[in-house]
């Protein structure tokens, strides 16, 4: 642990990485500027702090800490620049993701239209499996679909990467891990365990989005 008290904040934007440094002891506020580095961002993140120490004649070792903030993620969910992503669902539960609900976000605009799905309809797959909410195996999982579904995903679609979202996985994740494992020989990305009920909209959209940045996030 080090001994020193100033910290550094990182903001990595799709333009610039932005540095601020702040040494309550010597009463000091300096930032630092230089374009972010899309192919490797810690590049720009070093280079910045190597040059931010410099410049205030710090060590490394003065640094209590280093506090990293991004929107390179928030940016490819956006542009739609990230993975391609497949999704799989419980049996019947295909389009919760592109179901609508009355939130809107111009609520007057009456020719608003919906934003596009994270997962588009054909990239969408069902698996027959069903857990209640009380954690009730009401349909066992069919590891024979899931297999053919990723291999469908992979080798038809093109999928860089799976999301797994089925019904009750907050109660009850065994479905998803299990979906996981058989998923893993066909995608090298395959994420499990969504937190909420799939029949919200959100809940679907929440277990694809992370999957979407994924060649960014692993840079």
């Amino acid at each position: 642990m080090s001994s020193g008290i100033a910290r550094v904040g990182v903001d990595v934007d799709g333009t610039f990485t932005d540095l601020v440094l702040h040494d309550p002891r010597r009463d000091l506020v300096h930032t630092g500027k230089l374009p972010t580095t899309p192919d490797d961002p810690s590049a720009a993140i070093i280079a910045g702090l190597a040059r931010l120490l410099r410049e205030v004649d710090m060590q490394p070792s003065d640094l209590h800490s280093v506090i990293h903030g991004t929107t390179l993620v928030t940016n490819t969910i956006i542009e739609r620049t990230g993975a391609t992503v497949g999704l799989l669902t419980t049996d019947g539960f295909r389009d919760s993701i592109e179901i609508g609900r009355e939130t809107r976000y111009d609520l007057y605009d009456l020719f608003l239209g919906p934003p596009p799905t994270l997962v588009p309809r054909h990239r969408r797959l069902e698996v027959p499996e069903r857990v209640s909410a009380d954690d009730e195996v009401l349909l066992k999982l069919d590891e024979d679909a899931v297999a053919r579904a990723a291999r469908q995903l992979v080798e038809q679609e093109g999928c860089e990467a799976l999301a797994i979202a089925f019904m009750h996985s907050y109660r009850a994740p065994a479905h998803e891990q299990r979906a996981g494992g058989t998923c893993a020989p066909y995608i090298q990305i395959c994420r499990c365990h969504c937190r909420r009920t799939l029949p919200r909209k959100s809940a679907s959209s929440n277990a694809a989005a992370p999957h979407a940045p994924t060649p960014t996030c692993s840079r």
